[in-house]
């Protein structure tokens, strides 16, 4: 599904479409899945984005509209299998260990499907974290997640900026209220470029075992 509503495509139109193609998805025929790249997916009760990288594919409905094209359902699959469960237990008492300041995590994996979880070298205050994502390649990017120490889980504009600067897809979590006695919470999302989409804790979790 290439055809673009006008006579004479321009440049622009062009680029657009190379680097976010659209599809639709089969009536009749069997749905084949992306293997790499990004597209967006025109199905029966909207549009979806779809990403896929060595590590992680993902399948989201972006708006929710009715078409005439096949049904698809929202996924998110790990390419090597489950994440360890002890990486996110890890995860947060690192994140209530930091308190009051922030931390920032990594969970990598590598060409062989082993997953890492990486703390690496950060600068951090209470407000604000800050480190370097240079020493891996990009689709070994899992999970990048953060705390903000005695505040609510909430994306910020920063957080935001720092999603969208990758290609994706990967997912982003930060963990809040980390303070002793505060009701430690956490909120997970799927990033893939500049879509920035909200998932639910349940799916999060059985990403674990």
């Amino acid at each position: 599904m290439t055809a673009i509503a006008t006579n004479q495509p321009g440049p622009l139109d062009m680029a657009v479409l190379a680097a976010m193609p659209l599809a639709a998805v089969p009536l009749d025929g069997r749905f084949v899945a992306l293997e790499t790249g990004r597209r967006l997916l025109a199905a029966r009760d909207g549009f979806y984005i779809e990403a896929a990288n060595a590590s992680l594919y993902v399948r989201w409905r972006i708006a929710a509209c009715v078409t005439p094209w096949g049904p698809v359902t929202d996924a998110i699959r790990l390419r090597h299998g489950p994440i360890p469960l002890s990486f996110a237990h890890q995860l947060g008492k690192a994140a209530r260990e930091a308190h009051p300041r922030e931390m920032a995590a990594l969970v990598l994996a590598d060409s062989d499907g082993a997953y890492s979880l990486r703390f690496p070298p950060s600068q951090a205050t209470g407000a604000s974290v800050s480190y370097s994502d240079a020493d891996y390649a990009e689709d070994a990017l899992v999970i990048d997640a953060h705390s903000h120490g005695q505040f609510p889980a909430i994306f910020s504009r920063m957080d935001d900026d720092s999603d969208r600067s990758r290609f994706g897809p990967h997912l982003s979590v930060v963990f809040g209220r980390c303070n002793p006695g505060g009701q430690f919470e956490y909120a997970v999302r799927l990033c893939v470029g500049d879509y920035l989409l909200p998932i639910p804790e349940a799916t999060f979790e059985e990403l674990f075992a």
